[in-house]
């Protein structure tokens, strides 16, 4: 990874955190919903529940 490419690498990993954990939240929502534009695709079950499965995939993606 060159230098230039780490900020960006560095706050999709800390979104991935926030995105995956069940405590909810605003940052949990932004992580979620920029995963799913990123993805293209929907990674809830719910209003703020997030498949896990799902959403390890479109994060490897």
């Amino acid at each position: 990874m060159m230098a230039a490419d780490a900020p960006p690498r560095l706050t999709l990993v800390h979104l991935f955190a926030s995105g995956s954990s069940r405590a909810g939240g605003a940052e949990h929502r932004v992580a979620t919903l920029l995963l799913e534009a990123l993805a293209g695709k929907k990674l809830r079950l719910g209003a703020r529940e997030v498949a896990p499965e799902t959403y390890a995939q479109a994060f490897e993606e």
